[in-house]
């Protein structure tokens, strides 16, 4: 019996322990999806700010951490722009 009590207190604690864990990750990811959007505006902010012609929108791409204009990732926008033939 007084094994299963131990184990008790001993899952406790360690529910305990994972708990605060999840906790302190939760409130770590909130902190850094806070700051991907605040990237994010500041960089639709920037580049409409130019008045390209060719920008609508501008973001941080939350899955892939990577600038995107009009839903496409900035990569293939700037390698579209290096095929095509200059005037």
């Amino acid at each position: 019996m007084h094994t299963i009590n131990a184990d008790i207190r001993s899952l406790k604690s360690e529910r305990r322990r994972i708990n605060k864990d999840i906790k302190e990750k939760s409130e770590q990811l909130k902190a850094r999806q806070s700051l991907l959007g605040d990237l994010s505006a500041e960089f639709g902010r920037l580049l409409t700010s130019w008045n390209l012609p060719w920008v609508d929108t501008a973001v941080i791409d939350r899955d892939t951490f990577l600038p995107a204009v009009n839903g496409q990732p900035f990569e293939s926008l700037q390698a579209s722009a290096e095929a095509s033939p200059r005037p």
